[in-house]
């Protein structure tokens, strides 16, 4: 196809129809990741068919065949800020329900990026492509619209083996050879990938293609650890096999070949080390209603077969340092089977099968940490099964764990905020009673207790031990401190907890105390009094090495 098919710079349409964007799969897509500032996916439209193509292999349907239809880009263009001072990925399509395809091939390509650089004048736009339309005119054309980054994806050197791996010719197969010296001639900076596969090219290929794209002037090299799904037919299956040591060998052999030389494996086996393992245990040991406000009691940690080996180490190790315990279970990808292994290809479905394993392992779980990974910005999967299905069917509360250590409540009552004149009673409650403790008026603090034994963060204590306990806890608290923060939350018509924080002598950590209030007649009294240490600021922040 000629440059000048793929787009003159002028719009076709004489006028532009209705915009329908709520049946745009582009825009649809664009909502569900969360709207993404960098992303700004046009095309669905391939002109190659990899051996490795993952949209054969999918275990549910993936639209493919449409170009974005410019009305749609010129509506997302609107909604993004102008502000946005990162690159654009216009090849990428998340969370992954639309195929990737060739952008260069859009009939207004050109149109569209004069509307992108009309609004993003210095940004950095990033295309992925195998390089079969870059002969000169389009490369000449395309550099007018620098800063650009093109990644290449390049798999043989060898024209009959490009056209074997692509399922395209040999013509094609030049052009995208050719391409990177004019990329380097015009300027454009380029990275390349290889998706290795020995038993077509073998290693001796595979090297030579890695040291072209060096000398060519790529930035770096990333290494996609070919994929195949329990769809890929038998004979297909056993083309593309690479095993996993024989890829990270390569690797290796690479970097002391290029020293200095970015090698990227995919997928990247180092990122569950910055999970704040240690951060979300500390989450773990705070706020269970069923404990009155302390730990989880047994706490289910699900992890994809890909990060499961460091999950499992890192849990491990913390779990020593907590009171409460913690199990890791690797979850199978029964949904696309074959070699996949990473979280964010997982479904509902397989967190179901490994959960109802997990409870049969270990009944007392009273939490399950699921990665947000897998789910989009309404908390769907690949298939649009909602998260909440997870508890719903394990019933058992479930957080969605992010990246940086928060999480989400995936389902469950939560607290109901109070009205202001009834929370008015319970804040002289409290004034009463650290009043009376300070001046250890002990009757007066009991007549605020709906019956002893009463229940504490010691246990279940009688009259007589309370003075006690009270003594010893607040004696935790930094002299003459007040309330940092305090909390009212309604459990149900006649139940109240309030949430405070307190400072101790030491300003990196704290003290939790908890009151819950039961109306009795048309009263409100104390049924529970709880003292917890808040995690301290180091804690919290720490990170796995």
């Amino acid at each position: 196809m000629g440059a000048n098919k793929r787009g003159n710079g002028r719009s076709q349409e004489k006028s532009a129809p209705p915009l329908q964007m709520e049946g745009d799969p582009f825009f649809q897509e664009w909502l569900a990741a969360g709207q993404p500032p960098e992303q700004l996916s046009i095309s669905a439209v391939c002109n190659a068919r990899c051996l490795f193509c993952s949209n054969r292999m999918n275990p549910f349907p993936l639209k493919q065949n449409l170009f974005r239809k410019i009305e749609d880009i010129k509506l997302q263009l609107s909604l993004v800020s102008a502000n946005h001072s990162g690159d654009i990925y216009m090849s990428d399509s998340l969370p992954g329900r639309i195929s990737e395809g060739e952008a260069f091939l859009h009939p207004q390509f050109f149109e569209i990026l004069t509307l992108v650089r009309e609004k993003f004048l210095t940004n950095v736009l990033h295309f992925t492509t195998n390089a079969s339309l870059l002969d000169e005119p389009f490369v000449r054309k395309l550099a007018q619209f620098r800063p650009l980054e093109i990644n290449i994806s390049l798999h043989s050197t060898q024209p009959r083996l490009w056209g074997q791996i692509f399922r395209s010719t040999q013509k094609r197969a030049r052009i995208a050879l050719e391409s990177l010296s004019l990329l380097k001639k015009h300027h454009i900076a380029f990275t390349g990938t290889i998706v290795p596969l020995p038993r077509v090219c073998g290693w001796d290929d595979l090297e030579k293609t890695f040291a072209f794209l060096v000398a060519q002037g790529a930035q770096s090299v990333i290494l996609w650890w070919p994929g195949f799904s329990k769809k890929t037919p038998a004979a297909l299956r056993k083309d593309i096999a690479c095993p996993w040591e024989e890829l990270q060998d390569f690797a290796r052999r690479m970097e002391e070949k290029f020293p200095g030389f970015p090698v990227i494996p995919q997928p990247n086996g180092s990122e569950p080390r910055r999970l704040p393992i240690k951060k979300i245990m500390n989450y773990t040991l705070l706020g269970n209603l069923k404990t009155f406000g302390g730990p989880f009691q047994e706490v289910l940690w699900l992890a994809s077969e890909a990060a499961y080996p460091e999950i499992s180490r890192i849990v491990d190790e913390f779990a020593k340092t907590v009171p409460n315990k913690h199990h890791v279970l690797s979850v199978k990808n029964r949904s696309y089977g074959g070699n996949i292994q990473v979280s964010g290809l997982l479904m509902v479905k397989d967190f179901l099968a490994a959960g109802k394993e997990a409870l049969e392992r270990w009944p007392a779980t009273d939490l399950v940490l699921v990665p947000k990974m897998p789910f989009d910005a309404f908390f769907r999967d690949l298939q649009k099964t909602p998260a909440f299905k997870i508890p719903e069917t394990l019933e058992r509360t479930t957080w969605l764990i992010f990246d940086n250590g928060d999480f989400q409540p995936l389902k469950g009552r939560g607290f109901v905020r109070p009205d202001q004149d009834v929370k008015g009673a319970w804040e002289r409650i409290l004034k009463v009673f650290d009043q009376s403790l300070r001046e250890q008026r002990w009757d007066a603090l009991s007549s605020l207790v709906t019956a002893f034994p009463i229940q504490t963060s010691a246990g279940l204590l009688k009259k007589a031990a309370f003075p006690a306990f009270l003594k010893r806890e607040s004696s935790r608290l930094a002299p003459g401190a007040s309330v940092e923060r305090r909390l009212f939350e309604r459990l149900d018509d006649r139940r109240v907890l309030c949430i405070e924080d307190w400072p101790t002598a030491d300003p990196s950590t704290g003290v939790s105390r908890w009151f819950f209030f039961r109306k009795i007649g048309n009263d409100w009294k104390v049924e529970g009094i709880f003292f917890g240490q808040k995690p301290s600021l180091r804690e919290s922040a720490d990170a796995p090495p």
